[in-house]
């Protein structure tokens, strides 16, 4: 059988820990990519598809308040 070395063990365990704090570190920021990213989602889902059919067609000119 193989001998493995005894700082085989050691080397996995730094890369697992540091795979493992990465991992938190994403995670820690999904709830802002989340919460800031929703609404920029739903405008771009909300021009790419259209209005629905007999509504007016949409243009970011309709939001201004000018009369």
């Amino acid at each position: 059988m193989l001998a493995r070395s005894p700082n085989a063990a050691s080397r996995n365990g730094k890369k697992s820990d540091h795979i493992k704090r990465r991992l938190q570190s994403v995670f820690g920021y999904t709830p802002y990519a989340i919460y800031f990213g929703f609404v920029p989602l739903v405008i771009y889902l909300g021009m790419r598809l259209g209005p629905d059919p007999g509504t007016p067609e949409f243009s970011l000119a309709n939001l201004l308040p000018i009369g």
